[in-house]
């Protein structure tokens, strides 16, 4: 789990909105840092730091079985005025 979000950040990054299949790690970086966007902004020696408090965050979203929604939005989607594209949407990266 914690490797996924890691790899994550650093493939994609801030920019992209990204939508995890597991929506238990949506809920859980919301609560954690409350957006992607700040997720992407912590340093790599925050990780070793707070990995513990992540684990401990997803095992208790989990276990009370919060849905963290569809997506995390990026910044080009939080930025961007409505409607975003001529579909109305930003593009989305799904990870599995």
């Amino acid at each position: 789990m914690i490797t996924a979000i890691v790899t994550v950040k650093e493939a994609i990054g801030k920019y992209t909105s990204v939508s995890f299949c597991d929506s238990a790690l949506h809920r859980t970086i919301q609560d954690f840092t409350g957006v992607w966007v700040t997720l992407c902004g912590c340093e790599e020696n925050d990780w070793d730091f707070r990995r513990t408090d992540l684990i401990e965050a997803y095992r208790m979203v989990k276990m009370k079985g919060h849905d963290g929604g569809n997506h995390l939005a990026g910044i080009h989607e939080a930025a961007t005025p409505l409607p975003r594209t001529p579909h109305g949407f930003c593009p989305v990266i799904l990870i599995s």
